[in-house]
């Protein structure tokens, strides 16, 4: 057999399976050396629910099916090439165009499009070009569905994006994703905003250096837009940043939090706008200090090396953009006393009791001896 006939038999194999089996959950590569027994057995199987292809073959099928798909208008060919080229190579745009149209003249329908793209992101999780495809045939079809339909298929989307942001980090392109879904089609639907509070709340706790995560959680947390809500942010980022120290995500998300609790966020287009002492209200401001300044503290005292230089740049953007200017070196607390951020607690405490003596040790003193001290209790 040569090699253009055993190309077209893989290609036609895969075919058949992608039509075979609905449920294919993932497909991949399997590390495959060349062999004799190769023309006895297709080199693509499905093995529970996922599908692989052998490596051995993957450059001349690849090859076989790009020049295969220029100048072709064969519409079940096309179908063909384009599965290849798209589970391989999914950045491919020119045969998303074709899947495009051969969805509009009705030769692909929607479930096998949405699996030919979950697969090839199975494979490569931060590919733009397959998210932005499915992005395409939601725009064609939701309007037309009925709310249970839209809704089973917007919760099915959701956890495609729970899958991918988990399998590639600060996936940007699965987070763009999930913040198109609730823009579009989460709209006078307070369950499902709860629901994505919850499920980005729980993911940030297990990864708290995803970026795009983060301002995925930023966004949700505007279409509240909510003090109370962004005061309990602002607790939450704060103990993760005392039990996962040293994670710059963790300080960006909280001056966004800050930002928030001062009323400094436009809610018409959810854009930080800038920042005067004329904008600001005193009673918020001051509130803010002094929660950052016990913050401060904290960190400055127990933190360490590198998680203190995050709070000195947490200091210097207080201080640069907000005008709010917090004390790293001399702290006080609440009766005005200054301490040293690198003392312990008994310290702080011994401070303040030398500078506040009991009155039991102020009205005791010997009238006629002069010589001894006054704070001495026989």
């Amino acid at each position: 057999m040569g090699v253009s006939e055993l190309c077209q038999r893989i290609v036609c194999d895969l075919e058949a399976l992608l039509r075979k089996h609905a449920l294919l959950e993932s497909f991949d590569v399997v590390i495959k050396e060349n062999s004799a027994e190769r023309s006895n057995r297709s080199p693509v199987y499905v093995v529970e629910n996922h599908l692989g292809l052998e490596s051995w073959c993957v450059t001349p099928v690849y090859t076989f099916a790009s020049q295969q798909l220029l100048g072709c208008y064969d519409t079940e060919k096309l179908i063909q090439l384009t599965n290849v080229l798209l589970l391989l190579n999914p950045e491919l745009a020119v045969a998303w165009n074709h899947r495009k149209l051969l969805y509009l003249q009705r030769k692909l329908s929607l479930q096998q499009e949405l699996q030919l793209s979950q697969l090839a992101l199975s494979r490569k999780p931060k590919t733009a070009e397959a998210f932005s495809h499915r992005k395409w045939l939601l725009g064609q079809e939701m309007e037309n569905y009925p709310l249970e339909r839209r809704q089973a298929v917007l919760h099915s989307e959701l956890q495609l994006c729970d899958t991918m942001a988990t399998k590639y980090f600060s996936n940007y392109h699965a987070w763009d994703y999930r913040r198109h879904l609730v823009r579009e089609y989460v709209e006078g639907a307070p369950l499902i905003i709860e629901s994505e509070l919850q499920r980005s709340k729980d993911f940030l706790q297990s990864h708290v250096s995803d970026h795009s995560g983060m301002a995925y959680r930023q966004y949700v947390l505007l279409r509240v837009n909510s003090r109370p809500l962004f005061q309990a942010e602002l607790q939450f980022i704060t103990d993760l940043i005392h039990t996962f120290p040293g994670h710059e995500a963790l300080w960006q998300h909280r001056r966004f939090c800050v930002l928030a609790c001062l009323g400094l966020l436009k809610s018409a287009d959810k854009r930080l706008r800038s920042v005067s002492k004329d904008h600001k209200d005193p009673t918020r401001v001051n509130r803010a200090t002094q929660d950052e300044q016990v913050f401060v503290r904290d960190v400055l005292c127990t933190g360490e090396q590198w998680q203190r230089t995050l709070c000195e740049r947490h200091i210097r953007w207080m201080r640069n953009t907000l005008h709010i200017e917090l004390d790293a070196n001399q702290p006080k607390l609440a009766n005005g006393v200054p301490f040293d951020v690198r003392a312990d607690s008994l310290q702080m405490q011994h401070q303040v009791q030398q500078q506040q003596p009991s009155k039991q040790t102020q009205t005791l003193r010997h009238d006629d001896d002069g010589d001894r001290d006054d704070n001495k209790v026989d």
